[in-house]
């Protein structure tokens, strides 16, 4: 597929030279501003580009977009354009309308000095419009299975019988999503030669399934040992607090946030991403930081299209610096410089947190993880421990006549190798209570934002009730 020796970007330092990439592709790569293929590259790109079918285990944060984009403009590069309605030369199935978006973009950057030309084919836009997208003849398909079975089924003259390779970005979600059946009648649309790749974050037992199922042929793996755990790059803290002091306690990180955003703005961009287990906790949490003063947005699933869409771009672009979601409205919310993950309640699983937490600490920046931990969360923080094997660093200390003392520390003096503990001091939380109860307090009793948080308390307690009852227990 790719001879290194034939290519005009083989020589000199950067790591991707090494790769024997053709010259439109390397100057693409150059132009997004990659100068090192990250871990998962390394490891992915020289098996996918022998033209093998593959499965690539790699978290949100690793580099993966790039590691199947890159092989793919190779390919169609080395591919003659088709004839006789078989222009589709790629496709890109995608478990959400963001993500879709997202790779689009990607691609386009990526593939700006070829004639290679991509579409979007997704949920909450117009037949007729995507009608003429397939019209235009794109070289590559970026879509969700659901919308591109449908035209699939509606058009008669549209084909995939000149795919030469499809990628399943996400596939552990695109399966637990449902979507199965619909990706079996996209691919039975293509040819056997066909390569496939498919890209997951785990290797659910469902994926080993549908693989040796006829989707692949002998698929070669991809696993990096560390794709087990997080960025070295991303420093942990988690905070002990009673479930009244909660609020209080998010309060105070986020106004640390703001305060080392504004003391490191050449460096940070202080964007957040607040994960709560219920949508209602997303309504509760987003009303609670915008009546404190905070510029927040929330995304939760049953939110309509064009208020996500609206949310999402407030955020991507800073205006908005803070985004309230749950696990399932954030899939596919992919934005490279987020700063913080603020787990406001604590993940059920450490592969949940794993994957909620590499959002931040991606491509080299050093990023920030908070949990805020009640007392029956306390055996998921231990169940983590164990799992990421980073040491426990307690903030409070024994001095040598047996007394315990409290101390502080800056963001910079985070250890990246620890697990950071301890809760917030009683005279700071204090304060923050006092700012809650304000929010709360009858002669607030007017504002909108007090007579929703009023209600949605209630909701709330109700939803928390139901959620751990069906919440996975921790490992005993």
């Amino acid at each position: 597929m790719v001879n290194p020796t034939k290519k005009g970007g083989s020589s000199g330092g950067n790591g991707f030279k090494a790769l024997g990439l053709s010259d439109e592709v390397y100057k693409g790569i150059i132009r997004m501003g990659f100068r090192m293929p990250t871990p998962v590259q390394r490891k992915s790109l020289p098996v996918v580009l022998t033209g093998v079918d593959t499965v690539v285990m790699a978290r949100t944060g690793s580099g993966k977009t790039c590691a199947f984009l890159i092989p793919l403009l190779e390919k169609l590069l080395d591919t003659p354009k088709g004839q006789n309605g078989n222009h589709v030369r790629g496709v890109i199935l995608s478990p959400t309308r963001e993500l879709s978006q997202q790779t689009l973009r990607v691609m386009n950057k990526l593939a700006a000095d070829t004639d290679i030309r991509s579409i979007g084919i997704h949920g909450g836009e117009g037949m007729e419009k995507q009608f003429n997208q397939l019209a235009s003849k794109p070289d590559v398909i970026i879509a969700t299975p659901g919308r591109l079975a449908h035209h699939l089924s509606e058009i008669p003259d549209f084909k995939l019988a000149g795919c030469a390779m499809c990628i399943l970005d996400e596939a552990d979600r695109l399966l637990e999503m449902g979507f199965s059946m619909q990706i079996r009648q996209i691919a039975r649309s293509m040819p056997e030669t066909c390569q496939k790749v498919m890209l997951s974050a785990t290797m659910p037992k469902v994926l080993v399934e549908f693989t040796k199922s006829g989707f692949a042929v002998d698929p070669a793996v991809v696993r990096l040992d560390q794709e087990a755990s997080v960025s070295e790059e991303l420093r942990i803290a988690f905070i002990t607090c009673r479930s009244l002091d909660k609020d209080a306690a998010l309060l105070h990180v986020l106004h640390h946030i703001k305060e080392d955003q504004e003391e490191h703005a050449d460096s940070r961009t202080g964007l957040s991403l607040i994960f709560a287990a219920t949508r209602h906790h997303v309504e509760y949490v987003t009303t609670l930081l915008i009546a404190a003063g905070f510029d927040a947005v929330m995304i939760y699933g049953t939110l309509d299209q064009e208020a996500r869409k609206i949310n999402l771009a407030a955020f991507r672009s800073g205006k908005r610096p803070i985004l309230v979601t749950t696990d399932v409205a954030a899939r596919g919310i992919d934005v490279p410089l987020i700063d913080h993950v603020i787990h406001y309640h604590f993940p059920s699983s450490p592969k949940l947190f794993v994957h909620r937490s590499g959002r931040a600490a991606r491509a080299g920046r050093i990023g920030y993880c908070w949990g805020l931990i009640e007392p029956d969360e306390l055996p998921y923080m231990i169940e983590l421990h164990l799992f990421l094997g980073r040491k426990p660093m307690s903030a409070e200390q024994k001095t040598d006549d047996g007394k315990t003392i409290e101390t502080t520390y800056t963001l910079n003096e985070m250890s990246p190798d620890m697990v950071h503990y301890g809760c917030v001091p009683e005279s700071i939380l204090t304060m923050e209570v006092e700012n809650v109860q304000r929010i709360m307090d009858s002669e607030l009793s007017g504002s909108l934002e007090a007579e929703s948080l009023r209600a949605l308390t209630k909701v709330c307690k109700n939803a928390m009730k139901q959620y751990r009852r069906t919440r996975t227990e921790a490992s005993r």
